[in-house]
């Protein structure tokens, strides 16, 4: 059993978990967490590496029984942001195991999306990677994989959720994007009207201010919910799926009127040219491989948004009918009422002491209320308005 605080300027951890007989040519790892050492160890590392991943000012607690090894809590810098998170890896099947249950948890600050797919080799995919993101991100990762003994993940039992917010990012010159306009520029219906060249010229580099969404790893594949990216180009919704092995299926819409108003100026001789978010949209469908793409039309996806659209409206109408017809405002209108303007008025309210009346006058039926009650018009007379 060991008690300590421990101290280092640099670790080298591919050094460190270098295996004793490595295969020719290759870099082969030798996890191996001994059965007879217990620690609990405040660890302080000035700089570790590992491979092309760099951290620094790592500050954390280790522990190790059982051979089960859990760091929590774990602080360092990496790709010029902050993490803050748990790892715990459970060796219990000894060096005969095919897989150690491996389990992380993380909150990533302020990171540099391009430096961080570089550290993480693009994570092993050619997709998207480095040299097509920028940006500064914040993220919540859970992330959960067997790992083998050699530093081997098994991708396709990979269980990860991503809350990821991007700032200020860009995309460069991605292979699928740049598709879109290779397509766009054979449909007969559609390139007549649209400077396809420019189209694609936006699509080379899509900045965008924010993005924000949640992805999710499994079952072999990246899925990426449907996200709305308001960028330079172009406002596009886009939602995925990209397997490990590079299927893909991918779907994309976009207002046709974004694409009339390629090349064209955004203002007139009245002020800037306003877009109203209304108007047809083009649905894709890109399926096939991410070398070889197939494009389609997306119906399922059009009447997805119609049905959204539908119950949309419905609400709206159900909030009109409520205010105007059963004179119901909508929770926070209540709050938001103005006060009547009474400027230019006076108002003479009669004496709120005054005893109420003890009998109810009967209202008037049939022809009879058509005439005017002289003696009434004379007892309303306690409120007397002057208008300017």
């Amino acid at each position: 059993m060991i008690e300590a605080k421990g101290r280092s300027e640099r670790l080298d951890l591919a050094a460190l978990l270098q295996s004793d007989a490595p295969k020719s040519g290759s870099s082969d790892y030798a996890v191996v967490l001994p059965a007879t050492i217990e620690l609990d160890l405040r660890a302080q590392v000035d700089e570790l590496v590992f491979e092309d991943f760099r951290a620094t000012g790592i500050n954390g607690t280790i522990r190790l029984k059982d051979r089960v090894l859990r760091a929590s809590p774990v602080t360092f810098n990496t790709a010029d942001g902050a993490v803050l998170g748990s790892l715990e890896l459970d060796a219990r099947g000894g060096e005969r195991a095919a897989f150690y249950p491996l389990a992380i948890d993380a909150q990533v600050k302020d990171i540099n999306v391009r430096e961080l797919f570089r550290e993480f080799q693009d994570f092993g995919q050619e997709f998207i990677g480095h040299k097509h993101l920028s940006g500064t991100a914040r993220a919540s990762i859970a992330f959960r994989a067997p790992l083998s003994p050699s530093m081997k993940l098994d991708r396709d039992r990979i269980a990860c959720t991503i809350d990821i917010a991007v700032d200020n990012g860009a995309i460069k010159e991605q292979a699928q994007l740049l598709a879109i306009a290779d397509y766009l520029r054979k449909n007969k219906l559609v390139s007549p009207f649209v400077d396809t060249d420019e189209l694609r010229k936006r699509l080379t580099e899509i900045r965008f201010a924010k993005l924000e969404n949640r992805i999710e790893i499994r079952d072999g594949a990246v899925h990426v919910p449907m996200m709305d990216v308001r960028s330079n180009a172009l406002d596009i919704e886009l939602a995925g799926t990209h397997w490990f092995d590079d299927r893909i299926d991918h779907r994309i819409n976009f207002r046709l009127s974004d694409l009339f108003r390629l090349g064209k100026p955004t203002k007139d001789e009245f002020g800037p040219i306003a877009d109203d978010g209304t108007g047809m949209r083009i649905f894709l469908r890109m399926r096939g491989t991410a070398q070889q793409p197939i494009f389609e039309n997306d119906g399922a996806m059009a009447a997805n948004k119609r049905r959204q659209q539908f119950q949309l409206e419905k609400q709206e109408l159900r909030a009109i009918l409520r205010e105007d017809i059963l004179g119901k405002k909508p929770e926070g209108q209540l709050a938001q009422k103005q006060p009547e303007n009474t400027q230019g008025r006076i108002t003479i309210e009669p004496d709120s002491t005054a005893a109420p009346a003890l009998v109810q006058e009967k209202p008037r039926k049939g022809i009879d209320r058509l005439f005017k009650d002289d003696k009434k018009e004379k007892d309303e007379g306690g409120r007397v308005t002057v208008e300017e």
